[in-house]
């Protein structure tokens, strides 16, 4: 525990926690809280627990079907008081109201014994909670992205800006889902939790949610260095990103699928020549050792 934040203090954020009904719930509002690239709005954060990384639903509809959506942000800055039992709060901001926790050390208490103490009853007591947090909310973002809704509402002009102002308003969570996944991802990989069900979610071998990604980033970031290349598959981001884990299941079930680990994306790069431009060893190796 963060020796400047006190006894005092440590202890009333334990008795909070462990006061704490409704503990899965609370568990993935703290994880968002804690581990989002960026802090969200009220907006993104109700679509962020409506398609939970466990999510059966296909559609955006579905989810407002369900019995639990919370249907504005009136309700979800309520739902944000009573989850985290009032360590959570909206404050104002250029994006509309973003949440935050109270004070910085609500952070570092829920990190350091916060997270532990909602998921005792989860079976994740014995892992690394951090990954596993970075994991789910990768997974949400995912799922976001293969929503039915998304895919039918793209069109084929990347610089239509009317087009884009109606996909960001219509789709909250779009843009972080869309920026953000790699990185969870990448954060939760480095502490070493298995992503080999991440080419389930993509549906992999086939490439269909990479490329709507792909269009998705170019719609909403028209000019960023970010933004993918067309023809970007798994393998070129698990080259990118050094996926090392994920990058040799996709190279075990290579020759089974028949993956092309040398497709080129629009700029005309490898997954090979990826890593080697980004300077993943590693990564180099993997590649070349199956290439024979």
């Amino acid at each position: 525990m963060d020796t400047s934040i006190g006894q005092g203090l440590e202890d009333l954020y334990n008795e909070i926690t462990q006061d704490i009904h409704g503990r899965s719930a609370s568990l993935k509002l703290i994880q968002w809280i804690c581990f989002a690239i960026r802090p969200l709005s009220l907006d993104e954060l109700r679509w962020a627990l409506a398609v939970d990384a466990d999510c059966l639903y296909k559609s955006l509809q579905q989810c407002r079907d369900a019995e639990d959506y919370i249907s504005d942000c009136d309700i979800m800055e309520r739902r944000l008081k009573t989850l985290s039992h009032g360590l959570a709060e909206a404050v104002p901001s250029s994006r509309g109201r973003v949440v935050q926790f109270i004070h910085p050390s609500v952070r570092d208490f829920c990190v350091q014994k916060g997270l532990s103490a909602l998921s005792s009853n989860l079976n994740e007591a014995e892992v690394d909670l951090v990954g596993i947090a970075h994991y789910r909310l990768s997974r949400t973002c995912v799922r976001y992205l293969a929503m039915e809704e998304i895919g039918q509402s793209l069109t084929n002009d990347p610089n239509d800006l009317i087009a884009r102002y109606r996909l960001m308003s219509r789709f909250p969570l779009l843009h972080y889902a869309t920026t953000s996944w790699v990185l969870h991802v990448k954060h939760s990989e480095e502490r070493k939790v298995s992503q080999d069900d991440l080419l389930n979610y993509f549906a992999w071998p086939s490439e269909a949610l990479m490329q709507l990604w792909v269009q998705v980033y170019k719609a909403i970031e028209l000019d960023s260095d970010d933004c993918p290349a067309k023809g970007t598959t798994m393998i070129h981001i698990a080259a990118q990103y050094q996926l090392r884990g994920l990058l040799q299941v996709i190279l075990q079930r290579a020759d089974q699928v028949d993956a092309d680990v040398d497709s080129k994306d629009k700029g005309g790069r490898t997954p090979l020549s990826w890593a080697a431009r980004n300077g993943h060893e590693a990564v180099v190796q993997l590649l070349r050792r199956f290439k024979g």
